[in-house]
């Protein structure tokens, strides 16, 4: 399955690059009470370990976006209140010529135990020491950690 993903994302890379170039993304920095960060891996493109998060729709404000991606990818129903806003975040990637803007939120969850994987995408969730991350974890990632 992973060369099937990354087959469809090189293959979809022109429309990416034309979405993303317009488009509002957040990423969020989910913490278990002891420290550890979820990170989620997906089929599609390199399967890097990453933050959850996507796309902002049109109409839809940030906290929005971060509440429904949350409940999309990892099966967690959160309230604007759950959240911290964290700042904001230019993205590039060179090898693949994509850029956009994100907004980055914070919280703890107080029971780790009610993530589960939602989307057919997502291929795998582990909880991480930022110490001592996983190897192929996605550069933007490890840098929101390491600034910690």
């Amino acid at each position: 399955m992973s060369w099937l993903g990354r087959w469809l994302f090189k293959l979809s890379l022109p429309f990416i690059r034309r979405r993303l170039k317009r488009s509002l993304r957040v990423r969020v920095i989910i913490r278990r009470p002891d420290g550890r960060v979820l990170l989620v891996k997906t089929w599609l493109g390199r399967q890097r370990w990453q933050l959850p998060g996507g796309g902002v729709k049109r109409r839809e404000t940030a906290h929005q976006a971060v509440l429904r991606e949350v409940k999309e990818e990892v099966g967690l129903s959160l309230k604007p209140t759950d959240l911290t806003y964290r700042r904001e975040f230019d993205h590039t990637d060179p090898t693949n010529r994509l850029s956009w803007r994100g907004q980055l939120f914070e919280l703890t969850l107080a029971d780790p135990t009610a993530v589960r994987l939602v989307r057919p995408e997502m291929i795998e969730f582990g909880w991480f020491d930022p110490a001592d991350l996983p190897a192929g974890i996605d550069v933007q990632t490890r840098e929101f950690l390491s600034t910690d």
